[in-house]
C-alpha cells in the first residue's frame, strides 16, 4: 500500500466530527480512533503521538517540571517535517505565553521572560509594552482583547470555549491543503481531542489550567491539570 493510499483509506474511515459547540457525543471512541490511526506510517505515528502527549492536556500524566515541556517542544519542533505540525506547535506556545503574561500582570507580577521559552520573543515584546492593555499585540493576536476580558472577569468557561474555538479553526485550515495526508490526520486527532475536552469540561480544571500557565512562564514547579 502506497503512502497516499494508506492515508486515503485512513481518512475515509474516520467519521465526521461535528463542531464542538453543537456536538452531543463523540462520534468515535478513543480505542477505535487509535486503532484506525495505526494505519499511519510509523514515523508519522510517532510524531503525532509526541504532539498529542505534549499539547493535549488530558493525554499524559501531570508533570511537575515546567522545563520539561519547553525541552519537549524544542525537540519536537526540531524534528517535525510537517508544516501543519510546526504551525500547531507555534500556536500553543504563543497562546500559553500570552495567557500567562496576562495573568502575571493581573496579579501585579513583573515580566520575566525565561531565555529558553519557545515564544520568548513575544515575552520580550510584552515586557516592553507591559502597561498597554493588549501589550500592543492586537494586530498580531486579534483574540487577545477578548481573552483578557474573560480573564479579568474570571470567566473560565468562556475563555476555554474561546481557546477551543481558535484551535478548532486553525486545525480546519491546516487540513485543507492536504485532505488525504498527514495534516488531515493531525487535524482530525486534535479536533477529536478538543471535542472530548469540551464535552467533559469541568470549571475547576479550567481554573487550575490557568494557574499552571502562570507557573510555566515563571519557571516554577507546577501541576498540569488532567
Amino acid at each position: 500500500m502506497t503512502s497516499r493510499t494508506r492515508y486515503e483509506t485512513l481518512v475515509a474511515s474516520l467519521p465526521h466530527l461535528p463542531h464542538f459547540a453543537r456536538a452531543e457525543r463523540l462520534p468515535i471512541n478513543r480505542e477505535r480512533l487509535e486503532g484506525r490511526l495505526g494505519m499511519m506510517a510509523e514515523d508519522d505515528a510517532t510524531l503525532l503521538a509526541r504532539a498529542v502527549a505534549l499539547l493535549e492536556p488530558t493525554a499524559s500524566p501531570p508533570s511537575a517540571d515546567a522545563g520539561a515541556w519547553v525541552r519537549a517542544w524544542v525537540a519536537l519542533a526540531a524534528e517535525a517535517h510537517e508544516p501543519a505540525l510546526l504551525a500547531l506547535l507555534d500556536f500553543h506556545a504563543e497562546v500559553r505565553t500570552v495567557l500567562a503574561a496576562l495573568r502575571r500582570r493581573r496579579m501585579g507580577l513583573p515580566a520575566q521572560p525565561p531565555p529558553d521559552w519557545p515564544a520568548g520573543h513575544w515575552v520580550r515584546h510584552m515586557a516592553q509594552h507591559w502597561d498597554d492593555p493588549d501589550f500592543k499585540l492586537a494586530p498580531v493576536f486579534p483574540w487577545i482583547g477578548e481573552a483578557r476580558q474573560h480573564l479579568d472577569a474570571g470567566e473560565a468557561p468562556a475563555l476555554e470555549r474561546q481557546l477551543i474555538d481558535m484551535e478548532w479553526g486553525l486545525l480546519q485550515r491546516l487540513a485543507e491543503p492536504e485532505p488525504f495526508g498527514f495534516s488531515a490526520v493531525l487535524a482530525y486527532r486534535f479536533r477529536w481531542g478538543l471535542l472530548q475536552r469540551w464535552l467533559s469540561y469541568d470549571e475547576a480544571r479550567g481554573h487550575a489550567r490557568f494557574e499552571h500557565l502562570i507557573a510555566e512562564v515563571r519557571g516554577e514547579p507546577h501541576t498540569v491539570p488532567a
